[in-house]
C-alpha cells in the first residue's frame, strides 16, 4: 500500500484517489459509505481498499467492477 495513504481522511482519500486515476469524484463519493461498511466487515482499512480501487481502475477497469473484483478479493 501507498504509505502516504495513511491517516488521511475519506475526503482526501476521495481527492487523491481522483488526481490520481479515472475514477469520478462523484461516483466515489458515492460509493465511499459503501467502502466504509465493508472495509468493517473485512480485514482491510478504507486506505488500502482506495489504494487497490486506483490500481485497479488504472489497469482499465471501470470503478464499479473494480469495487466488486476487489470484494470478491477480500471475502
Amino acid at each position: 500500500m501507498n504509505p502516504e495513504l495513511l491517516g488521511m481522511s475519506n475526503e482526501e482519500l476521495i481527492r487523491w484517489a481522483c488526481t490520481h486515476s479515472a475514477i469520478e469524484e462523484k461516483e466515489l463519493r458515492t460509493a465511499i459509505s459503501d467502502i466504509e461498511l465493508f472495509c468493517a466487515q473485512y480485514p482491510i482499512g478504507v486506505a488500502q481498499y482506495v489504494w487497490e480501487l486506483v490500481k485497479l481502475s488504472n489497469a482499465g477497469i471501470k470503478a464499479a467492477a473494480a469495487g466488486e473484483a476487489l470484494r470478491r478479493r477480500f471475502v
